[in-house]
């Protein structure tokens, strides 16, 4: 979830001109600064907000993201609630956006930092010779 809270929303500039591009209509009922801004508010707060909103209002307007889905993260008041946003995703756009947020996941780590730990999975053993199974 954090990763679509700090993926999912993208800045789009706002136009008196009415235009056919979803992202940036006419008296938009959720403009992508305004998705941006829900966003993060939910984001960890190890991330700098400061570098997740211009890159959620860059996919909501470069991604062109639907009245529905920018509506839907506008209104959200939760996680819970963001997480149901990503059924309005189409095609290519949460990958896109989660693709660039993991860069930016990446850059925004202090120098240094070790990576996380890989996971290890132990081998089945079987039980001692001299155990009796129960």
């Amino acid at each position: 979830m954090r990763s679509l809270v700090l993926v999912a929303l993208l800045g789009c500039g706002g136009s008196s001109t009415p235009t056919s591009d979803p992202a940036v209509a006419a008296a938009d009922p959720a403009p992508c600064p305004a998705v941006a801004a829900n966003v993060v508010k939910f984001v960890d707060p190890a991330m700098s907000t400061d570098k997740v909103r211009p890159l959620l209002e860059q996919h909501c307007r470069d991604d062109k993201w639907t009245v529905e889905l920018r509506k839907c993260i506008v209104t959200g008041t939760s996680e819970k609630d963001l997480d149901g946003c990503e059924k309005y995703f189409v095609g290519t756009q949460l990958d896109n956006f989660k693709h660039d947020l993991e860069k930016l996941e990446a850059t925004n780590k202090p120098p240094g930092t070790p990576p996380p730990p890989t996971p290890t999975q132990t081998p089945d053993v079987p039980p001692a010779a001299n155990t009796i199974p129960k």
